[in-house]
């Protein structure tokens, strides 16, 4: 099996490399590289180029979290690993499905039957996040590998209500905006080519903005089945580019353009961060590792603090103090330095990078909160007055009609 290596040469702490090694497993090539001088870094196993390409079923990140539980309950009451996954795996053929779950156990118990550690077997998937196969590593060196799962719920937990906070407050704006577009369409579509063959009769004047109304109306009714076709071509692009991420990605750039919301986005990105860190700490990683983790992990997220978790591995590497290196890379504030010094000195590194994830956590809620307590309002005065325009403009003819009627 090929795996990939970031490793650094013991006499030169400055000398990271990258570099594909062929073993049997991930302890040999620890092995190997310590024969040859070399520090290791992080271990990635790759897909060997001759082997069977194997499709790449994924879950939800909620299905994970309860597929964690699931598996941490049952290793908890005394199972083995193997034990545990074909449990698993019996309850999913009972139920009749053959979902990525189903496939993921079914290709978990294959690998760990060819004697495969469970991180491993998890690391060829690709439905499992570096930091869970890194925890569950950890955890096989020590046999703890049901504190490895409850840290990582914990873990998932944090950051899942965090996503939860921010969606459902989303939701309420996105359902006042959808209700004015609807009841706009329908104006349109329906009572003003009504108010349009009532005014046709008469000779009452319109101002150019309710003529342009009244023909847009009178497209949207005489080519009804182009419309719809637009609409679901629009509909159907939007979809496929939200699957695709591009929405997504075209979300994220213009919400770093706007500074309150570039800073929430960044607190966000320094919650997840430390949230990891402080997982992979607890679980035996020296902090230079757990970095290394986690920037692999930025990297395959095309997250914009990869670069400066590389910086800030490679001057731990050098000898540089905590504080000073998170400093340094562009991934601390005024607050957060100062908590690491103070972990630097205590040795209470792991419940300092706890508490860091929880204060930038509290910063993307509070702002969520001032958000939505000034954008509900705002939009619901945007979309009633949006309504309102629409039905004074349909409703003006008619009152030049009545002002013209003698008295």
């Amino acid at each position: 099996m090929r795996f990939q290596v970031r490793a650094m040469e013991s006499l030169d702490a400055g000398s990271v490399m990258d570099m594909e090694w062929t073993a049997a497993d991930e302890a040999q090539v620890r092995a190997q590289a310590r024969a040859q001088g070399l520090a290791v870094l992080a271990v990635h196993a790759l897909q060997p180029a001759d082997a069977p390409t194997r499709a790449a079923p994924r879950w939800k990140p909620t299905d994970l979290a309860w597929w964690c539980k699931e598996l941490h309950t049952l290793v908890s009451a005394g199972m083995t690993a193997v034990e545990a996954l074909e449990t698993l795996q019996a309850q999913s053929l009972l139920r009749g499905t053959s979902d990525a779950r189903s496939q993921i156990q079914a290709a978990l118990v294959a690998d760990l039957y060819r004697g495969l550690p469970l991180s491993q077997a998890m690391a060829n998937e690709a439905g499992f996040p570096p930091v869970l196969v890194a925890s569950v590593r950890a955890a096989e060196r020590t046999s703890a590998l049901s504190g490895a799962l409850e840290d990582y719920l914990r873990y998932h937990e944090v950051l899942d209500q965090l996503r939860r906070r921010v969606i459902s407050a989303a939701m309420y704006p996105l359902l006042v905006a959808s209700v004015g577009f609807i009841v706009s369409v329908f104006l349109m579509v329906v009572v003003m080519p009504k108010f349009l063959g009532f005014l046709e009769g008469t000779r009452a004047s319109q101002a150019p903005i309710t003529s342009m109304l009244f023909a847009f109306s009178h497209w949207l009714q005489s080519n009804g089945i182009l419309a719809a076709g637009l609409g679901l071509m629009a509909a159907a692009g939007l979809a496929w580019n939200w699957r695709a991420g591009n929405v997504g990605r075209a979300l994220l750039w213009l919400g770093r353009q706007i500074p309150p919301l570039a800073r929430t986005m960044w607190a966000f990105e320094m919650t997840q961060l430390y949230q990891s860190l402080a997982l992979l700490y607890r679980g035996g990683y020296p902090i230079e590792e757990a970095v290394g983790i986690c920037q692999a992990s930025s990297q395959t997220r095309h997250a914009p603090i990869a670069d400066s978790l590389e910086r800030c591995q490679q001057a731990l590497l050098r000898g540089q103090g905590l504080s000073r290196a998170f400093a340094d890379a562009g991934l601390t504030d005024g607050v957060s330095v100062r908590l690491l010094a103070v972990g630097e000195r205590s040795g209470g590194v792991h419940g300092i990078l706890q508490a860091i994830a929880q204060r930038h956590a509290q910063i993307v809620a509070d702002f969520v909160d001032r958000a939505m307590r000034i954008v509900e309002p705002l939009l619901l005065l945007l979309v009633a007055t949006l309504v309102g325009s629409v039905v004074v403009l349909m409703y003006l003819p008619i009152f030049d009609i009545a002002t013209g009627l003698p008295s």
